[in-house]
Order: structure tokens, then C-alpha cells, then sequence
């Protein structure tokens, strides 16, 4: 399995808990894109799929969300509600132990409804189906998820299924049903209000291990090529469309289409 240098911080901590979501490997950027501009959050009803040890949960109560968080590792909710305590917000909170492919909750009943690095995990067409149902019109959908197509994570994938010798590392080799495409991306946009699509590591891959992996060392010659890499990427990527299903992590934004005579 290839270990990720991750930020060394105190969850129990407001602004590192910020930092914590917002400099993640993978995720960190899009996180901050599409959650570091909200603003309050107060009266809103939020739902976490997938939530996990509910670092995003918490993130949005804090800032005034009313969070529901869904994930069908019981450990994971454990956690999830002490991290919620530790920032006295469990009254804010609510976890519990569930499939997200049918979720217990009233049509039209969310604000927002956030899921990353889920989707790949589930029978996606079914979640999709039921996000769309529980988001009320008007309200706001943010997905983070891996993609399918990227050749160099393609490899790493084929080779780490090679090399597993343990069980949890099958079984969790084993959990993962399909990853979220380009195309059902395009999909999903086409049926949302001010539908947007963001990526991040095409070219700027080759940087990415070099600054994540534990072994290596951070160089600051490194950072120069990685922030060149993330400008080519974006140029390449608004010059030459169809490159977007090559990317690593993808991200789908938007509000659920409103119906006419409805309010929000």
C-alpha cells in the first residue's frame, strides 16, 4: 500500500481541523475550493455520505450546518462522534451506521449533501438516485471522487492488487465496485443548476508522489515544478476537453434544479 505524507495535526484543534480537510493529499485543493467560501452555514441541514471519521461533518457544524453523517464502518461513526464532542458541536451532529445507497431520510430534506472518495465504494447510480432525492430543490450537491482513467494511477492500481498479501488489503481491494467517470460527471452537471466541473492532477501527478510519499524529501525546487504543472494542467485541460477523463480526482458542483412555484 503507498503511505501518504499527511499533515502531523491536533483535530482537536478549529483552525487545524480546517487545515487537516483543506491540505489533504488528494482532496485538500477541491475541499477548499468548494467548501472554503460558504460562509455560515447557519440553518442549513447538511448530509455527509460516506462521512468517516467526520472531519467534514464537524467542519460544516461548526460552521452552523445542522449535519447528518452516514458510513457503514460502525468504527468510523465512533470516531466521528467523539471528534464532534471534542468541538462541543454534538448537538449539531448526528451519526449513524447505514448504506448509502438507501438512505433513511424524507424526500427534499437536505441544504447539501457532500460525499468524497465515497462513490467508488457503492453501486453509484443508485446514490446518485438517492442524493437527487433527499436535496431540496435549490439545495447544493459537492462531490469529490476518484477517476477511473489517469495511466499512471491505472498502474499503481494493477500493481497493488498484485502485491497484496493480507487480508484487509484484499478485502478492501475487493470493496471497490467502479470509480466515478467523466461521463457520468457530464450526467450529473447536465441535471443541476450552475452545474461546474473541477479537476486537479493530470500532469501535476509526477510532483504529487514526490511530495506525498513519506520516503521522499520535501524540496523546494519540487514546489516550483508542482505549481508549473498544476498552470499546464489547467491550460491543457480548457484547450483539449476530452483530457478531463484522464485526471485523477474529479469534482461535481451545483444546485438541484428548482421546480417553477417552488421555493428553496
Amino acid at each position: 500500500m503507498i503511505k501518504l505524507r499527511e499533515p502531523d495535526l491536533d483535530p482537536k484543534v478549529l483552525d487545524q481541523l480546517e487545515e487537516l480537510i483543506f491540505a489533504h493529499p488528494a482532496y485538500g485543493e477541491l475541499c477548499k475550493e468548494r467548501f472554503g467560501h460558504l460562509g455560515s452555514l447557519k440553518g442549513a441541514r447538511a448530509l455527509d455520505i460516506g462521512c468517516g471519521e467526520g472531519y467534514t461533518s464537524v467542519y460544516l457544524a461548526v460552521n452552523g450546518a445542522e449535519v447528518h453523517g452516514i458510513d457503514k464502518r460502525s468504527g468510523a461513526i465512533d470516531r466521528a462522534n467523539e471528534l464532534a464532542r471534542s468541538h462541543g458541536v454534538s448537538d449539531h451532529c448526528s451519526f449513524r451506521t447505514g448504506l448509502v445507497e438507501s438512505i433513511d431520510a424524507p424526500d427534499n430534506s437536505f441544504d447539501i449533501v457532500h460525499s468524497q472518495g465515497v462513490l467508488q465504494y457503492t453501486d453509484r447510480a443508485r446514490v446518485i438516485e438517492e442524493i437527487h432525492r433527499v436535496l431540496k430543490p435549490g439545495g447544493l450537491l459537492i462531490l469529490i471522487e476518484n477517476m477511473p482513467n489517469h495511466p499512471v494511477i491505472l498502474l499503481v492500481r494493477v500493481i497493488r492488487r498484485i502485491v497484496a498479501d493480507d487480508g484487509a488489503d484484499k478485502a478492501y481491494l475487493e470493496s471497490i465496485k467502479g470509480y466515478f467517470n467523466y461521463q457520468e460527471a457530464r450526467a450529473l452537471i447536465a441535471q443541476l443548476d450552475d452545474g461546474d466541473w473541477r479537476c486537479r492532477h493530470l500532469t501535476s501527478l509526477a510532483t504529487f508522489f514526490w511530495l506525498r510519499l513519506q520516503f521522499l524529501p520535501n524540496l523546494a525546487p519540487v514546489y516550483w515544478i508542482d505549481s508549473g504543472l498544476k498552470s499546464f494542467d489547467r491550460m491543457l485541460l480548457s484547450m483539449v476537453p476530452w483530457l478531463n477523463r484522464f485526471v485523477w480526482i474529479g469534482s461535481v458542483s451545483g444546485r438541484k434544479k428548482q421546480i417553477p412555484g417552488d421555493t428553496p
